[in-house]
């Protein structure tokens, strides 16, 4: 009996062992406009690597044309933080990207959470998650959304394209606990039909219905200069700087959670999945407390305070770019970019409206979907658009829901597309206003 009890711990203390932390990382945007999405998960980045994770074991994806865009200030250099009077913190310093340019997209997003080597072979690093029954793994992306998808640079990942794939990796023991903070307008929609059986524990950074924030917007100063775009999103700079400033090996998921919730104003921060196991803590996800090191972080912890800094809607922020660029250099340049803007918003809040009034939808219809119901409708209609009409702009994203009722009003899958096809593209000149 004493040795049936050393093998079954021995057998434990070998698996405890074998154990390992993978993490994936998501800047899903492009555009200087969209400067805080890859600063935000290079910050994550930093706070993974200082906090144990095996770089091999993080796996990046962003454009990665920001750092050295004509914009930038400070060529090659990426800030998550306004230091108006110091050189601040370059989270792009050793953020390694595994996937850049043209090889953001969703479904190499999904073949590296499946594991997909051969799908993979020859594109990037080729990295894709090797994680297995006892591994714990972090899923962080940030980007624009809407309801039922976030954006790519030139797709959408819809929420019935990623849920079978968080699906089939739990039917493939890719995972012992999975969390994923989202960053997005309408994340919730995402997750409103995650299980809560597959030991996967999600944040978004909204609920189904609102706009998420930018951050640090007005405020964008590192030693003097203008960064001259937001440097951050209010919900991801709420847990990423809770994550630089508190124990992460002390401090659970939850307590994270209602910290990143009472500081994060201007949307609904959410919960779903599986939230049975919140009393775990942060750094089994966001670090890797089994591996014995020396951490570069404080051995004390001052009472945490909310980050002070000007917030922008996640929909409104490529026209305060815009405008804050011509404020600044006051160039014809910078007064028809501008222009060029205000005609793109009119054009979808005419083309949207038309839409909602041809198919008799009431604004109360729109503003209560939580939920997409139709997606070969919705789908389609969108490609219809970007395809026959014009490709949706971040500002145009807000207007989605209105299809996305449409859709979920009628149930022939062409329907929607056709009118929308043959009555709306192009859009009349005539305003309609909201």
């Amino acid at each position: 009996m004493n040795k049936v009890l050393l093998v079954v711990c021995v057998a434990a203390i070998v698996a405890i062992g074998s154990a390992e932390h993978w993490a994936v990382l998501v800047a899903g945007s492009d555009g200087f406009w969209n400067y805080r999405h890859q600063a935000d998960i290079c910050h994550a980045y930093q706070i993974l690597v200082k906090n144990g994770f095996k770089p091999e074991n993080i796996i990046t994806f962003a454009k990665d044309d920001v750092p050295n865009d004509p914009s930038n200030p400070y060529k090659g250099t990426l800030f998550n933080k306004p230091d108006p009077k110091g050189k601040g913190w370059n989270v792009n310093d050793g953020c390694n990207k595994d996937y850049t340019g043209k090889n953001v997209k969703p479904s190499y997003f999904l073949n590296v959470l499946k594991g997909d080597e051969k799908a993979m072979k020859n594109i990037g690093t080729g990295k894709v998650l090797k994680s297995g029954p006892e591994d714990q793994v972090f899923i962080y992306f940030s980007d624009h959304g809407a309801p039922g998808l976030i954006a790519f640079p030139d797709e959408y990942l819809y929420a019935n394209q990623l849920l079978p794939v968080l699906n089939y990796m739990n039917q493939n023991n890719m995972y012992k606990k999975l969390v994923f903070y989202l960053e997005a307008c309408e994340s919730g929609s995402m997750f409103v039909q995650l299980p809560t059986n597959i030991n996967i524990y999600a944040v978004s950074a909204a609920n189904p219905t609102e706009s998420s924030w930018a951050f640090y917007c007005d405020d964008d100063i590192i030693n003097g200069k203008t960064i001259g775009s937001c440097l951050g999103d209010e919900f991801s700079i709420q847990w990423l700087e809770d994550s630089d400033n508190q124990d992460i090996f002390k401090e659970t998921l939850d307590t994270q959670f209602q910290h990143v919730r009472n500081w994060t104003l201007q949307s609904h921060v959410m919960q779903w999945g599986d939230t049975t196991w919140t009393n775990e803590v942060v750094g089994n996800y966001q670090g890797n407390s089994d591996i014995n090191m020396t951490r570069s972080l404080r051995t004390s912890y001052p009472k945490r305070e909310r980050p002070q800094g000007k917030a922008v809607d996640s929909r409104d922020v490529k026209l305060h770019y815009l405008m804050k660029r011509h404020m600044r250099l006051n160039t014809l340049e910078t007064e028809v970019e501008l222009r060029d803007e205000l005609k793109e918003r009119q054009y979808f809040t005419n083309l949207f409206n038309s839409i909602k009034s041809q198919f008799s939808l009431s604004q109360e219809e729109v503003d209560a979907l939580e939920e997409v119901v139709n997606y070969a409708c919705y789908e389609r209609a969108i490609n219809s658009i970007n395809r026959n009409c014009r490709k949706i702009s971040d500002y145009g994203l807000k207007y989605l829901r209105i299809v996305a009722a449409a859709c979920n009003k009628y149930d022939t899958e062409d329907h929607v597309e056709n009118y929308i096809v043959n009555q709306f593209c192009p859009v009349p000149e005539s305003p309609v206003y909201e």
